[in-house]
């Protein structure tokens, strides 16, 4: 049969062969009814010559390549393997030689005309040609779906872990919103990742960046922007070609060099709380499943651990509050005090301490009762706070005693501004105020011993008075 120009069917092969050699009716007919499995079998069947070249191709077999017969004919397997599995394909005969019992099996991959690629099962064993030439027939069975399916779940395995470990590495203490971005950045294979919040005033701001180009970058919460329209619509975005999408800003496009990318909602389960973009500075034909899964898991999990630090928050913020005015407490001023003392020993700066008292407080509750004693604390409290600059800090230190830091303000600034908070007492009453002015080298609690020694003399001195602390006496 190889000695003629070109192939015929195996089946007009064998019937000549039969007519040369007086071939029985039963040989006939047994060729008919093989002939007829072979093109029924629901599995891919090839035969091949010595060469490894198709002399036969079944239905099964033509719709798994995506190729008529008469394509596959005098063509070899390997023109259709995927180039991956080209050295496992050269490798077949020779695991043919040596297998005990005359069968190789191997998976590998089929390429399509249209380029997609197709997983089989393959089954090949050895079987005499024409003038008992090695010839081999391969029963190819698709088994893509399965392979795929392996594969997801090997991938969502994969994506769970990685998940996991990010939500690990956040309840351990480290920055939610860093960890995310970082995670879905390496995830994905991504140049770029940002996770945008709800802001003060109407839009969406950038509260983590891998690119720290971007943290000053806020958008209006409208559609024109395709991060926008994702917080307001809760549906994701994925876009393979960034240049052609409308609501893409050209600034990112041309800054950035962003050709594809991906917007994900972030959700804490009961309402909107962000929005994770993700862009590639290279164009994604298609996107990898694997990738969008995860940002897609990643997305999910990082609304729950941006309401878990939300929460860490809050309670960090209950433990340094004081529930009745709402002011910092007293664990609440040793820490921002010691940080205080740290700015202002960077900067040379100043910064004055002062403790204020309310006179006879014990009488006014006596007189009008606890709730109204309550009430004057949060009026004085309200008061003080509205009266003092944004940098300053206020906190109730105990009782009837409050504590106050100016940063950047020495002994005779600090008077006019404590001098005003003396007036601010609500009800007629009075207040007393002692302040002492930091050395550069005396620890927290020496400089508030100075401040709380000079109330007192305020005290003795008739209270309704400021005094300060003489700096050359310690405390």
């Amino acid at each position: 049969m190889s000695d003629e120009k070109g192939y015929t069917s195996m089946w007009q092969t064998l019937s000549r062969l039969a007519r040369r050699g007086g071939t029985t009716l039963a040989l006939v007919e047994s060729e008919r009814r093989f002939r007829n499995a072979f093109d029924a079998s629901p599995v891919g069947m090839g035969l091949s010559d010595e060469h490894g070249r198709f002399v036969a191709a079944n239905r099964a077999l033509c719709e798994l390549l995506g190729r008529g017969e008469t394509e596959l004919i005098g063509h070899s397997a390997a023109d259709y393997t995927h180039p991956d599995d080209l050295a496992s394909h050269a490798r077949a005969d020779r695991l043919l030689a040596s297998a005990a019992d005359g069968v190789v099996r191997l998976e590998k991959r089929y390429v399509r005309p249209s380029g997609e690629v197709r997983w089989a099962w393959l089954t090949v064993t050895m079987t005499a040609g024409p003038a008992d030439r090695p010839w081999t027939l391969a029963h190819i069975q698709d088994v893509t779906d399965r392979k795929m399916a392996e594969i997801a779940l090997r991938e969502s395995e994969a994506n769970l872990t990685a998940v996991t470990a990010v939500v690990r590495r956040i309840h351990g203490g480290e920055d939610a919103r860093t960890t995310i971005v970082d995670a879905a950045k390496q995830l994905s294979g991504a140049s770029l990742a940002s996770i945008f919040e709800p802001d003060r005033h109407d839009g969406l701001a950038v509260t983590a960046t891998t690119d720290g180009r971007l943290r000053a970058l806020r958008l209006p919460l409208d559609e024109a922007s395709v991060v926008a329209q994702v917080f307001l619509s809760g549906e994701a975005a994925e876009i393979p070609v960034a240049a052609q999408h409308p609501k893409i800003a050209r600034t990112l496009l041309a800054e950035y060099g962003t050709q594809s990318m991906c917007v994900y909602p972030v959700s804490d389960r009961t309402q909107l709380v962000g929005v994770l973009a993700v862009s590639w500075s290279e164009p994604l034909n298609a996107f990898n499943d694997r990738a969008t899964r995860a940002l897609a898991l990643l997305a999910d999990e990082a609304g729950l651990a941006l309401q878990h630090e939300r929460m860490l928050r809050n309670l960090e913020l209950l433990a340094v509050t004081d529930d009745l005015t709402g002011l910092p407490n007293r664990r609440g001023w040793e820490l921002q005090l010691s940080r205080l003392m740290a700015a202002a020993k960077r900067a040379g700066s100043d910064l004055t301490v002062g403790i204020a008292d309310l006179d006879h407080f014990k009488l006014y509750n006596d007189a009008h009762g606890h709730a109204a004693g309550d009430q004057l604390l949060q009026a004085f409290a309200g008061a003080a706070k509205m009266a003092l600059r944004e940098v300053d800090f206020l906190a109730r230190w105990g009782g009837e005693e409050f504590a106050l830091a100016l940063p950047d303000c020495g002994q005779h600034e600090a008077a006019p501004v404590l001098d005003r908070l003396r007036t601010t007492v609500p009800d007629g009453q009075t207040c007393s105020f002692g302040h002492a002015t930091w050395d550069g080298s005396e620890t927290p609690l020496q400089l508030v011993a100075r401040a709380d020694r000079a109330l007192y003399s305020a005290k003795a001195a008739g209270r309704n008075q400021i005094v300060g602390a003489d700096p050359n006496i310690p405390a």
